[in-house]
């Protein structure tokens, strides 16, 4: 009795039809031959090639420009933002001066308020009427 290890088997090996192409089989679809696929081929693969490059090319081109395009945009809108940071400086100066003024001012109208009271009571209306008179 013979028997065989499974390692000294012969090595397993693919039909003969896998992965293979017959050039010229021609292209059977409900018993109508397909034309000569051989002359169909070679001239569509040259103008598929040429496409693709060409379509490469203008692909290439064309992002090019996009980052280009878009390059010079980001530098305008660097200057826009560095002249918008300058002038919100100054504004915010202004605004700083402005509200200083608009405390001396409020200072003021309370010192007014505060004689017009004054002058409109009995004792204030009496003393500075007699300070003109020479009193």
């Amino acid at each position: 009795m013979t028997t065989e290890s499974p390692m000294s088997s012969p090595p397993l090996t693919a039909p003969d039809h896998v992965g293979m192409r017959e050039k010229d089989a021609p292209f059977e679809k409900d018993g109508i031959e397909a034309p000569d696929a051989a002359e169909g081929t070679e001239s569509s693969k040259g103008k598929f090639g040429k496409r693709r490059v060409a379509t490469g090319v203008c692909l290439g081109a064309l992002a090019t420009a996009a980052v280009g395009v878009l390059a010079w945009r980001i530098k305008e809108l660097a200057a826009e933002n560095d002249e918008l940071k300058s002038r919100n400086k100054e504004l915010a100066t202004e605004n700083g001066e402005l509200k200083a003024m608009a405390g001396e001012l409020l200072v003021k109208l309370a010192e007014l308020v505060t004689e017009n009271e004054y002058l409109k009571s009995a004792s204030g209306a009496g003393r500075t009427l007699n300070g003109h008179r020479g009193r």
